[in-house]
């Protein structure tokens, strides 16, 4: 478990500011703890949205009051759907149905990621055709899967009447691992470098831990303590955060 009494969340899709926002300090340096591992299980629980700044899509009016947050491994996931469906909750099946839908999603392209590093470079990779690629790496994919579906989250988010409004899914991107990538990627992922440094936060040392959204877009997790978090979205050229408070 990571120290301290507060927590501060700021994600790809809302942004949050919690009990303790007079100690936190989005876009200047890095917040609180540094835990070096990823746990899923830290994060799993019930947050209290407390602040949120910046644009963002279809979440951005329906300003949710709770965000419920899970490890979403493939095995929790249909255990999910299979659970909301024998209890008649038709909305809660069809969102389970979508997180596990683009945490599949997620992880394939990833898997891609690693096999496009293992077998191109920098120079030859934007010649390569998609199916080439997809059929490459679709045999690694069930093992890796296996390797890497507990470091996943997903995010759902419920309004004042309990709700859910929708869902957003996370992978953790270790992207300083991957030197080679297509050219949309590259300038995606180097724009948001770029851009952030602008706003003032530097996306290598001034959050904890980088994923992956469904939007593919790189978010930013910043651990302020056991009970605060803050999630950045940095899919867009703007300050986009978001500050989560756990419920107790």
């Amino acid at each position: 478990m990571y120290r301290s009494i507060c927590k501060v969340v700021i994600f790809g899709v809302m942004m949050l500011v919690s009990a303790c926002s007079s100690d936190v300090s989005p876009y200047h340096g890095n917040q609180g703890d540094t835990p070096k591992v990823f746990d899923s299980q830290f994060f799993s629980g019930q947050w209290s949205v407390i602040k949120a700044q910046g644009k963002y899509t279809h979440f951005a009016n329906r300003k949710p009051h709770i965000v419920s947050i899970y490890q979403g491994d493939l095995e929790s996931l249909n255990s999910r759907i299979t659970q909301n469906k024998v209890a008649g909750l038709r909305l809660e099946t069809i969102v389970a149905a979508q997180g596990k839908s683009k945490i599949q999603a997620l992880l394939n392209n990833i898997n891609e990621f690693e096999y496009i590093n293992k077998h191109y470079t920098s120079e030859n990779i934007d010649s390569v055709q998609e199916s080439t690629i997809y059929n490459g790496a679709k045999p690694l994919r069930k093992d890796f899967v296996q390797k890497n579906e507990a470091n996943t989250l997903v995010f759902d988010y419920y309004n004042q009447n309990n709700v859910v409004v929708g869902l957003n899914a996370f992978v953790l991107f270790e992207y300083q691992h991957f030197s080679v990538l297509r050219k949309n990627q590259r300038e995606h992922f180097a724009h948001a470098k770029t851009t952030y440094k602008q706003l003032g936060l530097d996306i290598n040392i001034d959050v904890d831990f980088i994923m992956l959204n469904d939007k593919q877009n790189m978010v930013g997790i910043d651990v302020v303590n056991d009970e605060l978090i803050i999630v950045y979205n940095f899919g867009r050229g703007e300050r986009n955060y978001a500050i989560l408070e756990k419920v107790k």
